[in-house]
């Protein structure tokens, strides 16, 4: 396998996973038998948000960062209005 092969592989995992985490945090944890509660779905959210974060870094290529500032505008422009209520809506 060559490298960009490889990295494109590793690229698309990383978004895979970690939008499945962010969308579906419960899925996950009770996939490990972890205790489901708030603070174990918003860190599952935290870590979706940092390989969604590694993906998008990785891809960008000639414009560096430019995705990664979309994917992270859109999610404060998705949470702002929620408020606190974003991180109690799970409990």
């Amino acid at each position: 396998m060559h490298r960009k092969a490889f990295l494109r592989l590793a690229i698309a995992i990383a978004l895979a996973v970690g939008t499945i985490v962010v969308l579906f945090p419960a899925v996950l944890l009770a996939g490990k038998d972890a205790l489901l509660s708030a603070a174990a779905n918003l860190w599952m959210r935290e870590v979706g948000v940092l390989l969604v974060c590694i993906g998008e870094i990785a891809q960008s290529g000639p414009m560096p960062n430019t995705g990664l500032h979309l994917v992270l505008a859109a999610g404060f422009a998705y949470y702002w209005p929620l408020g606190s209520r974003a991180v109690h809506h799970d409990a």
